[in-house]
């Protein structure tokens, strides 16, 4: 999984292209918090795309030395579904 930080924003841009493969369509679903398992800054956000941009809620004012717990999740049509974790420090 790629990702990259937008200062300017205050943004974060995640990827998660072909970490996935399924021969039917994926949607998908992104947590990020900031305790493993949390969702204070994104709560299970669908998509098609393979990647997501997302910003901070006004709750969370300082940043500096905080960990990012992301989880992606492909669900495909069946309702079947595997996901990634990824910790950014």
């Amino acid at each position: 999984m790629k990702h990259s930080w937008h200062a300017g924003n205050k943004e974060y841009t995640l990827s998660w292209d072909g970490i996935f493969v399924s021969e039917f369509p994926l949607f998908y679903e992104v947590s990020v918090g900031t305790v493993e398992g949390g969702c204070d800054i994104l709560q299970w956000q669908e998509t098609t795309r393979t990647n997501i941009t997302f910003g901070f809620p006004p709750t969370i004012t300082n940043m500096y030395k905080m960990s990012l717990y992301v989880y992606v999740r492909a669900i495909s049509a069946g309702g079947t579904y595997e996901g990634v974790k990824l910790v950014i420090t």
